[in-house]
């Protein structure tokens, strides 16, 4: 009874081992390239597939977040990890077994124990064997109780490294999801990339074809060079030499696609085989703040729990240099008869307090803690490493979706200064002023200035993407943690501490 009167002051014992701090690093206070339309808001859109307004797109990336499988893994693993969590805090709690057993005893006559003493003290079912041998049932049934004391915060710890692993998966899974929408966003514009490019290069090859039948009336009448007609079959080769890659990498993307979405990889045929636009968008973008990037990338946010979880390891492994108590009892009936195992009198009871405190290990607990003081440190460093890396990350996307953006728009000057030559050829070759080989090759050099400039705009986009992808944004929409949750809200109150 006196442990009882003992125990709430056992249980207010502190936890051994560092307290988690989440370590501050110094970050930019705003991004340094941003010379193109840009905002600087707080919230980075996290929709931004919508920008690009192309209902195939976003029907895509609606299907993946419920089918894709790298996905539907990594909330497995959430599972996984919730299971884990809800284990170890049982420790909190006393662990209670129904026991039972029928033995049957026999004493042979060569047993060093005096069968007397059982004759005199057995019931009527025990039964002599002989002068001196002895036999006897003896059944029993009751409970056993055990509850280890978690007095220097063991358990504890090992509790709050089990949730910052949650979290850790959960972020995982974000940084999964944030990552697919990426993927299938780009797959997604280089096919409509192919399959412009395929249009444009299928028209040129029409031309090329057409140059070269004049090339050979012109040879044929003698006005013009076997050279020069060679000249157009090498061209004529070369615009088809292109098109078996466009069109395998057309389908490719297509196979890819479906098998992002769960889907066998032809499934997509009737859906995406139909050209279609390049997703392009003016809109600005909302870039927000390179410190809110911290909060913002998953992966950022993933690496910050492994380090919260490593350091709450080191206490788990230190609590290991000190006593261990354990509160057992149990509560059991016995009898010789089955019957009669659960009369009155036949029960019997004990509780106790077992200890052990570790002596002489040849350092092997130090050891454990020195090697969780390193893992603590391994995770430091990776969590400072991945905010510098999202830092270049965001700053490289801006600088290139900038390049990129002010080369598609010389390129589009030049596609309309070539349109316009094109159409002042037509004219003065309706008015004899120009020949048709003029006007073919006039058009080929336009087409071939509006394919550059159609690669520019699918490039375009697809930095946008990657800004977008390193800006963090986009896993809001579909979080694999219910707003609800306990681990939905860990890491954002882990913020007010600050």
């Amino acid at each position: 009874m006196r442990v009882c009167l003992y125990l709430p002051f056992l249980l207010l014992a502190s936890c051994v081992g560092p307290d988690y701090e989440r370590p501050h690093f110094p970050v930019p206070s705003t991004w340094k390239n941003h010379s193109l339309p840009y905002s600087n808001q707080q919230s980075v859109d996290t929709t931004w597939w919508h920008h690009f307004h192309d209902p195939q797109l976003e029907y895509l990336i609606k299907e993946a977040s419920k089918n894709n499988l790298d996905y539907l893994t990594m909330l497995a693993r959430i599972r996984e990890a919730r299971a884990t969590l809800s284990g170890i805090e049982a420790n909190f709690f006393p662990t209670v077994s129904a026991v039972g057993s029928g033995t049957k005893l026999f004493y042979g006559s060569k047993v060093p124990i005096n069968p007397a003493s059982f004759a005199s003290s057995a019931s009527s079912s025990a039964t002599s064997v002989g002068a001196s041998s002895f036999r006897e049932n003896l059944y029993m049934a009751g409970f056993d109780a055990t509850w280890e004391l978690d007095l220097f915060g063991a358990i504890r710890r090992g509790q709050e490294s089990a949730l910052a692993i949650l979290d850790s998966v959960a972020d995982n899974a974000r940084l999964t999801l944030l990552s697919l929408f990426a993927e299938i966003a780009q797959y997604y514009i280089n096919l409509r990339n192919y399959q412009n490019q395929l249009e444009i290069t299928q028209e040129i090859i029409t031309l090329w074809q057409a140059n070269l039948s004049l090339a050979l009336d012109l040879e044929k009448a003698g006005l013009n060079s076997q050279m020069n007609t060679e000249s157009a079959k090498s061209a004529l080769d070369q615009a088809l030499a292109t098109l078996p890659s466009i069109e395998a990498n057309i389908k490719t993307a297509i196979h890819h696609l479906g098998v992002v979405l769960g889907k066998e990889p032809t499934a997509l045929y009737s859906q995406l085989l139909v050209k279609g636009k390049i997703p392009y968008t003016t809109e600005r973008v909302i870039a927000g703040l390179p410190f809110d990037l911290i909060y913002r990338r998953p992966d950022i946010r993933m690496n910050e729990r492994l380090l919260a979880s490593a350091t709450a390891q080191i206490g788990v492994s230190i609590a290991a240099l000190f006593p261990q108590f354990q509160l057992t009892g149990n509560y059991n009936y016995e009898q010789t008869k089955l019957g009669r195992v659960f009369t009155p009198g036949s029960q019997f009871w004990t509780y106790g307090l077992n200890f052990s405190i570790p002596i002489f290990d040849f350092g092997k607990i130090q050891s454990q803690i020195n090697q969780k003081y390193a893992q603590k440190d391994e995770s430091l460093l990776t969590y400072q490493k991945s905010i510098l890396t999202a830092l270049e990350d965001v700053e490289n996307g801006l600088i290139n979706y900038a390049s990129e953006s002010n080369r598609y728009n010389q390129l589009q000057k030049q596609v309309k200064a070539q349109e316009q030559t094109y159409q002042f050829t037509v004219s003065r070759y309706k008015t004899g002023l120009n020949s048709y080989l003029d006007v073919i090759q006039t058009k080929i050099t336009f087409l071939n200035t509006k394919l550059i400039a159609i690669q520019s705009q699918a490039k375009v986009s697809l930095n946008l993407v990657a800004l977008y992808k390193a800006l963090g944004g986009g896993w809001e929409t579909f979080d694999p943690i219910d707003d609800d949750s306990p681990q939905a809200s860990m890491f954002d109150a882990s913020q007010n501490t600050d």
